[in-house]
Formats: C-alpha cells, structure tokens, sequence
C-alpha cells in the first residue's frame, strides 16, 4: 500500500506492523491446519469410497495431516519472529498455507475426473468452493496470499476441468474461474482497509509514546523533568525498601542564578542551565542514577543503593563539574558554582519519599547559609 509522507514509519515501527500481520494473518487461519484432513476423510465417506479405496483415502489424510501439523507448529514460532528472520518465516508461512490450498486442489479435480469418485466429487467440490471463498477472506490481510490462495485451491480444478474439455467441464471451469477472480477482488477491499487500520494503530501508538517522553523531558536541557524524577523516586524507594537497602537524593541549586539573568539576559540564563545538565550528565557513571531538572535553576539527582558517603563523593564531583563550565557572554567568562544538599536513607515502613527530599533540601538550606559553593550532607 502507497504510504504519504505523514505515514511513513521508522524501521522498528514498520517491522512490528509487519509482525501483527504475519501473526494475525496465522491466528486467523490457525482452524484451518486440520480442517482439510477432517472435510476430506467426512467426504470419502459417501457412496462407501473409503472402503473401496481405502490406501488413497488414509494416504491423502496422513499427507493433509501432515501439512496441519507443520503450519501448526509454524504458527506457534511467528510471535517470535525478529527482523532478521521476518522475511524467512513470513515465506514459510506463505507457502505452507498456499501449498495446503494446492494439496486439497488437487484432491478436488482427481474427485471430478475419476470415475471411482463420482459419488463424492460433489462433496468435495463444495468443500473446495467454500473453503477458497471463506479461505480467501481469511487470508485477505496477507496480499500474497489473497492472490495465491484462491489460485492455488482453485487453480488445479480449473486446469483439470480444461485439460478434459468437454462441454460440461468447461462450463464449470469457466463458473470456478470467475468464482476465483470475485473471491480475489473482494479479498482486495478486506486487504486494503485491514492494513489502513493496523497501520493508523501503530502511528498513534507511536505518537502516544512521543508524547509520554515529552511529557517526561524539560524542554530546555532536554534531560528527565521533575514528574519522571518522582516516579522514578518512588520506584527506587520501594525496590529498596523491600531489599533493605539505601537510597540517595542530591538537590542542586545553581547559585545566584538570579543575578545571572538579570545581569546577562535569561537566554544566556537558559544556556547556563543547559550547560550545567551537561556537566551534571557527565559525573553520573551508574546506569541507574539519574539526574533531573527539578524546577527553576533546581537540579534534582538520584543515586539508588549509595550511602550517605558515597553519595557526597558524587556530589562532590557535581559541584566540580559546573565550576568548570565555561560560560562566555560578550566575550567575558560567567563563573557559575552550585550548591548541594545530600541524603540518605534506609527507607522504614513509617517514612515516605517526601521524607528525603525534605531532608536533603535542609541539607541544601544549610550549604546555602555557609556561605553556598559547597556541598553539605544530612547528618540525622
């Protein structure tokens, strides 16, 4: 399907697309791995061909059997499909239903030719009608399928039937050949709005995602806000409330920032704050700690399972990471400095996140009444 500009997907996004279909496409037509052996063994069953023929009738069920096995057990690997290996198990697929389609097709044209099978070729020449019609709007969401699904079931018949002309066989060839061509282009219009659907879920699923990470990143320095800090603050107190283990929290405030914005314009302020998380990022070595802008000139860290040492020795680094920002307006170098407030825990039943955020904003409060540029951690 021809996409517009505004549809056009990334790689990942287009593979998972393909990925639901493949596996929708195999949830659908999962019924019918066994439905062929079942239909043909009920339709030997008239005018008694299965006791007459019973070595043809038992091969072709262990051959139709076999086939319902392997898309069976074809069908269970789909979902984990990856995209190195989508293209190999989506041809797999293919050709196994197709080739299934095809099996039973040539059943349905050896009922009509031979003789020996007259009393049921009209069973299984419905069987064959019916299951290219309901088949074909199964399939319908794959366009290989839709296309070589009805060839395949139908096209053995239609070959036979005008291979053996007579006036009869060509009649009905013609009817199967018209039949084959409606299934087709009604399959075309199930198809088309199948994908139109997948493919606008899988854009607003995309978009609801970028939204979710806009709605979790400060706009200006382009690092975690403050409501992804919070909920990652409350993850981390649970896992280390259950584990018994400590947890850290680093509020920084730029010092003066005030004067820097009235002295030097808030878009030098607003680089200031950029370069700052910067530097902040560049401290952080664990994977699993995290910094955040806070608020204002606010910069919240947090350091899951540090105790109160290691977390000033981080903060430490912190303050020495924005003294050597350099900040140049006019031509002229703003020093900046920062204080800190540290503090840790061992998170207790009776005490919440709340509770160390408080205690490492007096931490804070503190290095701002000595005199700010330093760091102060939480001695209680």
């Amino acid at each position: 399907m021809k996409q517009s500009p505004s549809t056009v997907m990334p790689a990942q996004a287009e593979f998972e697309l393909q990925r639901r279909g493949l596996i929708d496409a195999s949830k659908r037509v999962k019924n019918g791995a066994f439905i062929y052996v079942v239909l043909w063994v009920i339709a030997c069953q008239s005018g008694d061909f299965h006791s007459r023929h019973s070595a043809f009738v038992v091969w072709n069920a262990i051959g139709l059997l076999a086939l319902g096995v392997a898309r069976f057990s074809l069908n269970h690997y789909l979902p984990r499909v990856t995209p190195q290996t989508l293209k190999s198990a989506r041809a797999a697929f293919r050709i196994a239903t197709a080739g299934h389609a095809f099996y039973f097709g040539v059943l349905t044209i050896i009922s009509l030719l031979w003789p020996e099978a007259a009393t049921m070729s009209s069973f299984v020449t419905l069987i064959a009608a019916t299951m290219t019609i309901g088949g074909t709007m199964i399939v319908a969401i794959d366009p290989f399928l839709a296309l070589a699904y009805p060839i395949a079931l139908m096209g053995p018949v239609i070959v036979g039937l005008l291979t053996h002309y007579t006036p009869s066989n060509g009649v009905l060839g013609l009817l199967a050949t018209v039949f084959s061509v409606y299934c087709i282009l009604v399959s075309r219009a199930m198809h088309d709005d199948y994908w139109l659907g997948q493919r606008s879920r899988v854009l607003l699923e995309q978009r609801a995602r970028q939204l979710e990470v806009l709605s979790l990143t400060d706009p200006l320095t382009q690092i975690p806000n403050r409501l992804f800090f919070e909920q990652r603050l409350a993850m981390e107190w649970a896992t280390a409330r259950r584990a018994n283990l400590p947890l850290a929290v680093a509020i920084i405030d730029l010092d003066h920032f005030k004067s820097i914005n009235d002295n030097h314009g808030h878009p030098f302020g607003d680089q200031c704050l950029k370069l700052a998380a910067e530097a902040f990022q560049t401290v952080l070595m664990r994977t699993n700690d995290e910094v955040a802008r806070y608020g204002g000139e606010e910069f919240a860290v947090l350091l899951p399972q540090a105790s109160l040492e290691g977390a000033m020795s981080v903060a430490q680094r912190l303050l020495e990471s924005v003294h050597s920002v350099v900040a140049e307006h006019d031509g002229m170098v703003v020093p900046m400095t920062c204080s800190i407030g540290v503090c840790s825990i061992m998170p207790a039943p009776n005490m919440s996140p709340d509770d160390l955020i408080k205690r490492a904003d007096q931490a804070l409060y503190q290095a701002k009444l000595q005199g700010r540029n330093q760091v102060v951690g939480d001695a209680t």
